[in-house]
């Protein structure tokens, strides 16, 4: 029973650090090759397809860290604590019914802007 104990938990640490390698060279910044001048490219590794990189209607948490890295969201939530995404601001009523955020200015990848305020 030891070896099948001791085996158990080589698997574990070697699949430990298959993830960790493979969370590594998703992080890597991409090669020269192919890479055209200011081009921004994000490269996640996954074990599936995404069901879809709709917000609202994907499920799983390797599918919400993929639209949380390609979407802003009003606020983000990090290490607990609510920060600013495309609001910069926000006030919340009283009564905690109503919020009211304040956008800051914004635009797409291609610069189209989404939000700016006169």
């Amino acid at each position: 029973m030891g070896n099948m104990k001791l085996m158990k938990r080589v698997l574990a640490i070697a699949m430990a650090a298959a993830m960790a390698l493979t969370t590594l060279t998703a992080c890597a910044p991409p090669s020269a090759e192919g890479s055209g001048e200011g081009e921004k490219v994000l490269r996640f590794a996954t074990t599936t397809e995404p069901t879809s990189l709709d917000p609202q209607l994907g499920s799983g948490t390797w599918i919400t860290n993929v639209t949380g890295a390609i979407f802003e969201g009003l606020v983000r939530r990090y290490n607990g604590e609510i920060l600013p995404g495309l609001a910069e601001s926000w006030e919340i009523s009283d009564d905690n019914l109503t919020y009211t955020f304040h956008l800051r200015d914004a635009s797409w990848s291609d610069g189209d802007v989404i939000f700016h305020e006169e």
